[in-house]
């Protein structure tokens, strides 16, 4: 009979890479913007506090969705939310270009607000899988 421990493990594998990748592409998202900031500040003659609202606006989109989506984890199952959005998030706001810094600033926000639905899903996701195979 085969041993089915190298299969598992190759699994186990293959799952932490995602989930590494997964959380990695989330968090990226937040300090994307950090190094164009002097191009920001110089394109739209603004201080060095204004371009920074381009990080800040995504930790505030954040610090807003974490409560709900954990709420939705809690009710729903968690891998259907996360598979939702882990694909469409790295990509959803940086390939968008913006005219002026307000909308940039409010598609960066609503990139932040959907940064939990991987973060704190996946936390969920988790925990709800280490339980299982305790």
């Amino acid at each position: 009979m085969a041993d089915p421990a190298p299969a598992r493990e190759e699994g186990t594998r293959l799952f932490q890479a995602r989930v590494f990748l997964l959380v990695a592409a989330a968090f990226s998202t937040i300090y994307l913007t950090q190094p164009v900031l002097p191009v920001l500040r110089e394109e739209f003659g603004i201080d060095a506090a204004r371009a920074s609202l381009t990080v800040s606006a995504v930790i505030f989109g954040i610090a807003l969705a974490t409560l709900p989506f954990g709420r939705l984890a809690d009710r729903f199952p968690a891998r259907p939310i996360i598979s939702s959005e882990d694909r469409r998030l790295p990509v959803r706001v940086p390939l968008r270009g913006h005219d002026e810094l307000p909308a940039s600033g409010g598609a960066r926000f609503l990139q932040g607000v959907f940064v939990p639905s991987i973060t704190t899903c996946l936390v969920v996701y988790l925990v709800r899988r280490l339980l299982l195979t305790a």
